[in-house]
């Protein structure tokens, strides 16, 4: 082997002991700080619920059924009195704190929005507060309405 292979010899061999030692570091680490869900931890409240999403023609059948979650409108009072879904109860979004502490943490929760948005960030917030049964209408009061189904105004 000629000077010039000994030299890319060397150089290699520096490449894979860098790689080698990078490697090393990376699977200590991984060892150290294993991801969430390989941890030994109990799992958080808001890990433990989870929100379940259902189409307005599925809330309706839910509310229809025999013992019916009790059911939300996180709109504002404005939006709320233009029309509803109906048997729906006003509890606005921006209120939550107030209105949420007044409920049993295990009662069935079925929210409604115009659209899905603020009841999806209700639901999340419902979640993160020690709820454990609470549903997000997709679609909302508009496609409620859409779809035809019983209002209240």
């Amino acid at each position: 082997m000629g000077q010039k292979g000994v030299y890319v010899f060397a150089q290699r061999l520096q490449w894979g002991i860098l790689s080698l030692a990078l490697l090393c570091g990376c699977l200590q680490a991984r060892i150290d700080n294993p991801p969430t869900s390989q941890r030994n931890e109990p799992a958080t409240r808001a890990q433990a619920a989870t929100i379940a999403n259902v189409t307005v023609k599925e809330a309706h059948d839910i509310l229809t059924a025999t013992n019916p979650p009790y059911f939300i409108d996180v709109r504002t009072p404005g939006e709320y009195a233009t029309g509803r879904a109906k048997g729906a109860k006003l509890h606005p979004l921006d209120a939550l704190d107030e209105w949420s502490a007044q409920l049993p943490k295990t009662r069935k929760l079925l929210i409604i929005c115009r659209s899905g948005s603020r009841s999806m960030k209700a639901a999340q917030a419902l979640v993160e507060r020690g709820f454990t049964q609470v549903t997000n209408i997709q679609g909302g009061t508009l496609d409620w309405e859409a779809q035809g189904l019983p209002l209240d105004r």
